[in-house]
């Protein structure tokens, strides 16, 4: 649209719209010298009526309406962008040349009206309707607001926001809704009831919804990572057949967990929840396959060194406890292990089946039995297990130079200093278990064999050598190999063993030797 133009040209009523309200006031001086014509009067009256963009006008047909009118009889149209809010905001113009740029496709911007101290400047168009005025307070409004580095679009309505495309489909984010014809033919035809929206199409740009009865095209339902609950009332039923339990037959014998008597009433099941419901199939197949009993128990303590329950005295010897419970409830099972000496296993918490092996170290002087116990509760029945051990003073043996004179009166010294030489592996931990019982004792070395039998074990009454041949008979002492100590020794100074302890000490009567891989045989 020009900005000048002029209307009855050639007649008495010729006016002319002015380039800019300046120029209409330039041409309406004060009047001091009668200079201002009929014209500038009319001029000024079209630049003002022109200016006004939105104004009262005349369509087709003669019908009046207001809209945008430029009065220019050739181009009454104003083909410009158009602004409304406020022209400025911290100084700088809104509409700034990005905004007015052809190359800008948009048509209408809309801003608020907002003072520039306004802390949001959201813009909001409110929609008043109806003949209650008290109702405009809450009128349907539009609201654009930033929100961090992204600006929001909110639609406010208290009553229903129908949004519906008579002929096709509606879409939201490129997803199209079923039409207005396909959800009626649905409803005429009863389809709609329980049906859901499924999604129709390869992908979303050709897909859309439409109303369909729930379908399962797989096997699988639900995932590994959460839990899918499926309610029914009264029942849920798997191919006409419910999955809950329900008889009020009292059962005719016991099986299981389920006594001879019970039944399985209608709502007698308590949840965890405290609430009473049906009986569900899993917890009747689990009262079934866990019936009330105590907890089964294991335990045993051995020597790591030994594999056996010996343990020498006056030595820190590592040992192992090897246990395991086994639950035959649903309950919860709480355990310990204990001893004499009090817990050396904290107290645990287990669901189902235990095997367990822990490691702790043992130390006595004291030989004698030593127990641990595995106690275990279920919440309905408590149960115990022992394991024993046994601490022994060990059987000592080696050959040495010496020649000790067990009537000497320092012969406690030279006996530690023996235990001392031969060493700690030169030693057979073993139990007096009867008489005639034999023990094997792998013997190398020069000189003066020893052999310490711990005082508390009886006497040997034969020593057979290597080659079976008898070396000291009890009965013959004067055909023997060997002499003894006649009243046990306590060796002074002596390693690794209990200093309460005291040996009968066995000697050959004449140095000797022997390197061979065969066992001395000695019989009690």
């Amino acid at each position: 649209m020009p900005l000048t133009f002029s209307i009855s040209v050639g007649t008495q009523i010729e006016s002319t719209r002015k380039y800019d309200i300046y120029n209409v006031i330039l041409d309406l001086p004060n009047n001091t010298q009668k200079l201002i014509s009929p014209k500038d009067v009319r001029d000024a009256f079209l630049s003002a009526w022109s200016n006004a963009s939105f104004k009262q006008t005349i369509g087709k047909g003669g019908i009046e309406y207001i809209g945008i009118d430029s009065n220019n009889p050739e181009d009454r149209d104003i083909k410009k962008k158009i602004y409304i809010g406020k022209r400025n905001y911290l100084g700088l113009d809104v509409m700034t040349d990005y905004f007015l740029s052809d190359d800008n496709d948009t048509d209408i911007y809309i801003n608020n009206m907002k003072p520039d101290s306004h802390l949001t400047q959201s813009t909001k168009i409110t929609i008043l309707c109806g003949t209650d005025s008290e109702l405009y307070k809450d009128s349907t409004y539009i609201e654009v607001k930033p929100e961090g580095e992204d600006i929001s679009l909110s639609f406010f309505n208290k009553g229903p926001i129908n949004v519906k495309s008579e002929n096709d489909r509606v879409y939201i984010n490129y997803l199209g809704f079923p039409t207005v014809a396909e959800t009626a033919s649905a409803s005429e035809s009863g389809e709609l009831d329980g049906s859901i929206l499924k999604f129709h199409g390869t992908d979303i740009l050709d897909g859309y919804l439409k109303w369909g009865k729930p379908e399962f095209d797989e096997l699988t339902i639900g995932s590994e990572e959460s839990i899918i609950n499926i309610y029914g009332s009264p029942s849920v039923y798997v191919n006409d057949y419910p999955l809950e339990f329900i008889e009020d037959t009292p059962v005719g014998a016991t099986v299981g967990g389920i006594n001879k008597g019970d039944t399985f009433d209608s709502m007698s099941f308590m949840n965890e929840n405290k609430e009473y419901q049906n009986w569900p199939i899993v917890e009747v197949i689990r009262k079934l396959l866990y019936p009330p009993s105590p907890p089964e128990l294991f335990i045993e303590l051995l020597n790591l060194d030994t594999e056996y329950e010996y343990f020498p005295t006056g030595v820190t010897s590592s040992s192992y406890i090897t246990y395991s419970v086994m639950n035959y409830t649903n309950n919860t099972v709480t355990y310990s292990i204990i001893s004499s000496t009090g817990s050396i296993v904290e107290d645990e918490t287990l669901s189902s089946i235990v095997g367990e092996t822990v490691s702790i170290d043992l130390f006595n002087n004291d030989t004698g039995t030593f127990s641990i116990g595995l106690s275990a509760n279920n919440g309905e029945y408590w149960n115990i297990s022992t394991a024993s051990i046994w601490f022994l003073n060990p059987i000592i043996y080696g050959f040495s130079s010496s020649d000790i004179s067990f009537t000497h009166s320092d012969v406690g010294t030279y006996v530690g200093t023996l235990i001392n030489d031969v060493g700690i592996d030169n030693r057979l931990l073993w139990p007096y278990l009867a008489d005639d019982q034999e023990l094997l004792l792998s013997i190398t070395g020069e000189g003066y064999m020893y052999i310490l039998m711990p005082s508390e074990y009886p006497t040997f009454s034969i020593i057979k050598d290597p080659n079976g041949f008898t070396i000291h008979d009890y009965s013959s002492p004067e055909s023997s190999s060997f002499t003894y100590s006649s009243t046990p020794i306590t060796p002074v100074g002596a390693n690794y063993i209990s200093p309460e302890a005291s040996w009968v000490v066995y000697k050959t009567l004449l140095y000797c030797e022997y390197s061979g891989s065969e066992e001395f045989k000695i019989t009690y």
